[in-house]
């Protein structure tokens, strides 16, 4: 019998994870730090809801720390199974992870944690089949939220299971349009924005420029907090 756990990023952003399972297979999609106020980061050290031995293999949609940055957590508590990405999501983790070790207020692992987590990192291109077993694949077609984003397909008992990661949207200066998949038995879809309307690219784009002009017309400084790894890029994209 095939079932999906939600155990992150529902009713809040971060923290994403979601336990794909049926009698034989257990494959965990994402393992991501609850992000934000202290008691949401609190989270972050409570027992995990599945013993990480009993994992099969661990799927990462895309290295921003709020999808992967509990994963070398999981390999200090036995973890040993395959973690599965895009090549340029494995390019970005052991960046983000050193990082995130760095930065601990309270250590959640080591870097000796972050580089068994390296070690078993497998980076595949987009539309490749990789097989876990003879009953459980995956494959990864590009989400266009950061470099190396995924949609994942996963296939687990003869069921069909997609799973969007973070969705870019169409149009964006430096990354392709997320690829339309066509199929699925279910469909897990995130929906951080999915209450509300964005500005069109060329109007926030308009408006970025005039804050910065009359910045500098006055002599200040412009300070924009943002992702270091997707949105830094769009930006310094846009000024130049």
């Amino acid at each position: 019998m095939l079932s999906i756990r939600f155990l992150g990023a529902a009713q809040t952003v971060t923290g994403s994870c979601f336990l794909v399972e049926n009698d034989s297979q257990r494959v965990l999609v994402d393992c991501g730090l609850v992000q934000g106020q202290t008691e949401l980061t609190a989270r972050n050290r409570l027992p995990f809801e599945f013993d990480p031995k009993t994992l099969d293999a661990v799927v990462l949609t895309h290295a921003h720390l709020d999808h992967t940055g509990l994963v070398p957590r999981l390999m200090a508590e036995g973890f040993h199974g395959r973690i599965l990405t895009t090549g340029i999501t494995k390019e970005l983790l052991p960046i983000l992870w050193e990082d995130a070790v760095r930065i601990q207020d309270d250590s959640l692992y080591t870097e000796s944690d972050v580089n068994h987590a390296i070690a078993r990192c497998e980076g595949h291109r987009y539309g490749k089949m990789v097989e876990l077993n003879a009953s459980c694949r995956v494959r990864f077609f590009d989400a266009g939220h950061i470099l190396g984003s995924a949609i994942v397909e996963l296939w687990l008992g003869g069921r069909k299971i997609v799973l969007s990661g973070d969705l870019g949207h169409r149009g964006k200066p430096i990354l392709r349009d997320p690829t339309i998949i066509e199929a699925a038995d279910t469909l897990v879809l995130e929906s951080t924005y999915g209450d509300r309307n964005h500005k069109a690219l060329p109007d926030t784009i308009s408006e970025l420029g005039r804050v910065i002009r009359e910045t500098q017309n006055v002599g200040g400084t412009v300070v924009l907090p943002v992702y270091a790894i997707g949105r830094s890029q769009d930006i310094l994209y846009v000024i130049y």
